[in-house]
């Protein structure tokens, strides 16, 4: 099994799962403009980051790797990331900007939006959460 293989399954099949109302997402945009504050903020909920998936696929090497691309290495961490946001339920903490990139929009966003199971982002319900980046 070469190592896109071995990556994509680890993707599929590793763990992501949390506890209802245990899960955060936090932006890289809002790590950058708050490099010391987003941890308090976050607490102590379940960041993709966090998950034995997120953590196999780093000590793959994706990014180092000659073998595949950084296209093919974030299309791989692309498929763990929306199994993590499928699987959350209740309360989502997000932390992101409103000006956030068509990144956070685009994929995270509508992957939170399609979850049936997340009822409130931010103590807020979720399609009003949503208003902010897709008005």
């Amino acid at each position: 099994m070469n190592l896109k293989e071995r990556a994509t399954l680890v993707a599929k099949t590793f763990k992501v799962r949390t506890e209802r109302d245990r899960a955060g997402l936090v932006t890289e945009t809002y790590k950058k403009a708050h490099p010391y504050e987003w941890e308090n903020e976050i607490g102590k909920k379940v960041k993709f980051e966090d998950t034995p998936c997120y953590k196999e696929l780093i000590s793959l090497g994706l990014y180092e790797s000659k073998e595949i691309s950084q296209a093919e290495a974030d299309e791989i961490f692309l498929i763990a990331k929306k199994r993590f946001l499928q699987a959350v339920g209740g309360n989502l903490i997000v932390l992101a900007h409103e000006q956030e990139t068509d990144d956070f929009v685009e994929k995270d966003l509508q992957a939170i939006l399609a979850n049936s199971k997340i009822y409130r982002i931010n103590d807020c319900e979720k399609n009003e959460f949503a208003k902010k980046y897709t008005a």
